[in-house]
């Protein structure tokens, strides 16, 4: 492969000279996460004591587990015979499980979009060593806070949602910070690489095949002008599209290139070359926080991020979206997650370079690090399960 062991196009190369590991302890880091988020997804599907899980990259790497049982070893033990690494997991207790964590979440969302003359931007959970966290990113930070401190119904509803006797003991873990709105990552009459190629106006996405009838189409984002062309030749007639509105709440396109004349396929084109080849993917269950994602879109060429959130409900309405950013010590520094133009770019997690996971398509942009504002430090993606059903990432 011509760009592996270049950290200016090869995921693992730029992880690995931004972490001063060698090459084959990063593509190591990187089977691991992968078989990680395979065990985490079983766990959050088959656990209700589930509390979260997340990988640290420095100052050592580690893999973190955490459980509302105080059995959590035990219960993670049952997995080694499918997961011979859980010993190298470090399992913790926590307050709440995940499950009720999401809980409290949706009560939090579904309430101030009640109340919708209190600006919220969005609500996400955060787990880590150092807490749990239900933050709220709005854009009137006391008039937030005033509601949390005295609205007895809200308190209610959260202690209600998880079992809870003492309202302070969950409100505890709420935070408020503050945010600005995400901004859609569209930029018209713009031509750049990624996806499949250069389209105008933003970024061709994940090849797909529907279930039933193997036919392959072609992913982009929804809030793109219609009519998609890559190198002057339509993408197809749009066949599935579910936006910002009800009842799907998302961001994704499904058009249908093979009818025009498209031999698809699930490469991931940089510049005049191709690098990354899509051979699996993964659901939103299977994307643990400090997992890292890449993306090449039409503007920023080439962009690293690391995840934050797994189910961040952005401007109110779209929900169940995944909010990734620019890691510090991505070569060669201050690097956006984004830029305008790469909407509807594929989202992918590499396992063994070039081989890597489809998860999703590049959705929304927010805080910028230009003065233009038109690259940002974080992305908002829609995972797999916001995709229209019966489609999945072609893999080759």
């Amino acid at each position: 492969m011509q760009h592996k062991g270049d950290p200016a196009w090869d995921v693992v190369a730029a992880y690995a000279q931004g972490l001063n590991v060698s090459y084959e302890e990063a593509e190591a880091r990187f089977g691991l996460q992968d078989q990680f988020s395979a065990l985490t997804g079983e766990l959050e599907e088959k656990d209700p004591t589930y509390g979260g899980a997340w990988i640290e990259h420095e100052p050592e790497f580690g893999l973190y587990v955490q459980f509302a049982a105080s059995d959590g070893a035990a219960r993670l033990k049952a997995y080694a015979e499918k997961y011979p690494f859980v010993d190298q997991v470090r399992v913790l207790q926590s307050r709440y499980s995940l499950k009720e964590l999401m809980a409290m979440k949706d009560v939090l969302t579904n309430s101030f979009a009640a109340a919708n003359k209190y600006l919220i931007y969005s609500t996400g959970i955060g787990v880590d060593e150092r807490s749990i966290k239900i933050t709220i990113r709005a854009g009137d930070l006391a008039e937030t806070e005033r509601l949390l401190a005295t609205d007895s119904d809200l308190a209610t509803l959260l202690t209600d949602a998880v079992g809870e006797r003492a309202p302070e003991r969950v409100l505890d873990i709420v935070r408020v910070e503050y945010g600005e709105p995400d901004v859609p990552l569209s930029y018209p009459n713009y031509y750049g690489g990624g996806g499949l190629g250069v389209a105008l106006p933003c970024t061709p996405g994940l090849a797909l095949v529907e279930y039933s009838t193997g036919e392959k189409y072609v992913s982009s984002a929804a809030h793109c002008l219609p009519n998609l062309s890559l190198n002057g030749h339509s993408l197809g007639p749009i066949v599935h599209e579910r936006d910002f509105g009800p009842p799907y709440y998302s961001d994704v396109r499904v058009m249908d290139a093979e009818a025009t004349g498209w031999n698809i396929t699930n490469r991931i084109a940089c510049g005049s070359s191709l690098c990354e080849r899509i051979n699996g993917y993964a659901y939103r269950t299977n994307l643990d926080l400090g997992t890292y994602v890449a993306h090449r879109g039409s503007m920023s060429n080439f962009a690293i991020a690391e995840i934050l959130n797994t189910n961040v409900t952005a401007l109110g309405s779209y929900t169940g979206f995944v909010r990734a950013e620019s890691p510090s010590w991505w070569w060669p520094g201050n690097n956006p997650a984004g830029c305008k133009g790469d909407s509807g770019g594929a989202v992918f997690q590499v396992t063994s370079y070039p081989y890597a996971d489809g998860v999703g398509v590049v959705s929304l942009g927010n805080i910028p690090i230009n003065e233009a504002e038109t690259c940002f430090k974080q992305i908002l993606f829609p995972p797999l399960d916001k995709f229209p059903s019966g489609f999945r990432p072609l893999t080759q």
